[in-house]
């Protein structure tokens, strides 16, 4: 049983990128669903919550050494982090990979969280509270960095955050207390549904991006640019696993895939007002092959817990 489950699992990791190779064989199917991504990620959130403590998400917010800690790293530190050094080796990369890096972290963080075995309340939470104050850094980092002018509308950001985070939280808890023994009887249904609408997410924003990722890899230079970007995520991702150094490794992975998975079509979305110029655009719809592909290694790798070793 024990081996059935841990085969499931691991093709549960390879229906995303399978979904991100149709999203750019077959965009004109996938499309459609990057205009649907709000229900998706909604419904994602919901089937979340089902199996969710809510007592323990709460529980979270007690540890402000640990919250104050990511929540500074992933919104301010590392993008200026990541802009500087990426404006001294590849300067032609430092405004797109610093907009990666100053992304909250993507709604589907607990989901990917709950897949490589990390806990999940402590993804939720940082998925919250990344996503609230986002609206506030992002316009401080890049005027510091880039100097222009970005104004966000910070309530129709809480207002969208509140309909596909915080609503389906609530429905969530609602259907637990009235029909807990539904819940119970469905349960095998939550964890394929959650990644089967996952992959859609993926396919469609793949698709959505399809005609820039398959003119540009068809240059020199983008090989160039996905090679950088597979080295940044795999660099997210240490770097978030590291940082809450004196925490379990489940908080560990949470916090790497946190910081690792952001969320990248927030970036493209302000590249696409503030920044339109090509070389912009292009490396952030690029990202969405090493968001999808980086997956594996990282849930390979999730499976080795240092501490056991001691």
């Amino acid at each position: 049983m024990a081996e059935r489950a841990r085969m499931s699992q691991e093709i549960y990791t390879l229906i995303p990128i399978l979904a991100m190779v149709s999203g750019l064989a077959l965009p004109d199917i996938f499309l459609p669903f990057s205009r649907l991504s709000a229900v998706l990620v909604a419904g994602i959130f919901f089937i979340t919550a089902l199996k969710m403590d809510l007592q323990g998400v709460f529980k979270e917010f007690k540890d402000m050494r640990l919250l104050a800690l990511e929540t500074s790293i992933m919104l301010v530190i590392f993008p200026i982090v990541t802009y500087l050094i990426a404006a001294t080796f590849f300067n032609s990369l430092a405004v797109p990979l610093m907009l990666l890096a100053a992304m909250p972290a993507g709604m589907s963080s607990p989901l990917l969280t709950d897949l490589v075995g990390g806990r999940k309340n402590l993804a939720v939470v940082l998925t919250l509270l990344t996503s609230i104050l986002a609206p506030l850094t992002i316009p401080l980092v890049i005027q510091i960095l880039v100097g222009s002018q970005v104004s966000l509308n910070y309530i129709s950001m809480f207002t969208s955050l509140s309909i596909v985070v915080v609503m389906p939280l609530v429905l969530a808890q609602i259907v637990l207390r009235t029909t807990p023994q539904l819940v119970k009887k469905t349960s095998w249904l939550h964890r394929p549904l959650s990644v089967v609408m996952l992959s859609l997410i993926i396919g469609g924003a793949v698709a959505d991006q399809s005609i820039p990722i398959l003119t540009s890899i068809g240059t020199g230079d983008a090989w160039t640019i996905l090679m950088v970007l597979f080295v940044c995520f795999i660099l997210f991702f240490v770097v978030g696993y590291i940082a809450p150094r004196w925490r379990s490794h489940g908080d560990r992975l949470a916090s790497a895939i946190c910081l690792a998975y952001m969320n990248f079509s927030l970036a493209i979305y302000i590249a696409e007002i503030y920044f339109p110029q090509e070389k912009v655009l292009v490396p952030l719809a690029l990202s969405v092959l090493p968001w999808t592909l980086t997956f594996i290694p990282f849930y390979l790798l999730s499976k080795t817990d240092p501490q056991r070793k001691r």
